[in-house]
């Protein structure tokens, strides 16, 4: 109904919010691999490059912990609270959103070397989130969505990408 898809409106917001703040450390820095790339300087680049997704995902796990007891709170004392997705959903997307800083992460890495290795990962994993979102939300509401979303990153998202990063890096950096 629309009062849910107003909640996952604002929920998703937020969540989408704290991505792109926690992302600032990784893109900034996108010159900087490049450069070191560019010199195969490979140790100073994975060097670099674990540094600014640790600060990322430092930015993103606070801000989801934050953001989870703000909304939780808000809920328990202020009408305004329910405007989100109860606490237990909120807590599952914010989960999926530090995965996707992640993955991110790891197709910041690889098209630093010019190269777009996770397109077809990409596409897939899209189509798994739209049927998803789509028989999940009929059967489950909110909860099925924002389940969904999480095991699909976990289980769709994370393996693949990092398997995909490792590939890539090996091959990539054989010089």
């Amino acid at each position: 109904g629309s009062v849910v898809a107003g909640q996952m409106g604002m929920t998703m917001a937020a969540c989408n919010a704290l991505i792109a703040v926690s992302f600032i450390w990784m893109n900034t820095r996108v010159p900087d691999l490049g450069k070191l790339i560019a010199k195969c300087e490979w140790k100073e680049l994975d060097r670099l490059f674990f540094r600014i997704l640790s600060q990322s995902l430092a930015v993103v796990a606070t801000g989801a912990i934050v953001g989870w007891t703000l909304i939780w709170f808000l809920q328990k004392n202020y009408s305004i609270g329910q405007r989100f997705l109860p606490a237990p959903q909120v807590a599952l997307l914010l989960a999926s959103a530090v995965i996707n800083v992640i993955i991110a992460g790891f197709a910041v890495y690889l098209r630093a070397h010019k190269q777009e290795p996770f397109m077809v990962l990409t596409i897939i994993v899209s189509i798994l989130h739209g049927t998803a979102t789509w028989l999940l939300g009929m059967k489950y509401s909110s909860m099925g969505i924002a389940t969904g979303a999480l095991m699909l990153n976990l289980f769709a998202g994370i393996p693949p990408a990092y398997i995909i990063w490792r590939r890539c890096r090996k091959s990539w950096h054989k010089t």
